[in-house]
């Protein structure tokens, strides 16, 4: 009889022990509720007065380097620009494909009021339709100055 109840104490043992091992897996392997962390997205374009629309002649040049945080939907940017043909009067950015112009989207203060130099910065959130179009190649950044007060330099920002 002692014989019996050691191997019905033993089978309890391991039929419990599989039921714990079977939950403690099944729990383990839940699936987590954390979305992955979007990536940063990097834009660049050259300033030149041949893209303005019209053209401008203009010998000045310069880029602009921008990043979208998709996780605080702002754009963080510097423009750089040399041989303006006078100070830089405004500057910002347009909603507008290549070859159009459009309404401005973000606002540049704090330049420098140099014929050459660089501001850097980071927008408000941008809403839904401005990173759409921000994505698709439909910003478009815009240096003004005195004898340009249409633009002197315009960069469309591409990834």
């Amino acid at each position: 009889m002692k014989t019996t109840k050691c191997f019905q104490s033993t089978g309890k043992m391991t039929t419990a022990f599989i039921v714990l091992l079977s939950c403690t897996l099944l729990f383990s392997c839940k699936k987590s509720n954390t979305a992955a962390t979007p990536s940063n997205v990097h834009f660049s374009g050259a300033f030149s007065g041949a893209t303005e629309v019209p053209p401008v002649s203009s010998s000045a040049t310069g880029s602009v380097t921008a990043t979208y945080d998709p996780s605080a939907k702002t754009l963080q940017y510097t423009f750089t620009w040399n041989n303006l043909s006078g100070v830089p009067v405004a500057m910002h950015f347009h909603d507008g494909a290549t070859g159009t112009n459009g309404a401005v989207v973000i606002p540049i203060s704090g330049f420098p009021s140099q014929a050459s130099g660089s501001v850097s910065g980071t927008s408000n959130p941008l809403n839904d339709t401005l990173i759409n179009d921000l994505m698709a190649g439909k910003l478009y950044g815009n240096i003004h100055t005195q004898n340009h007060p249409g633009g002197e330099i315009r960069a469309q920002i591409t990834k």
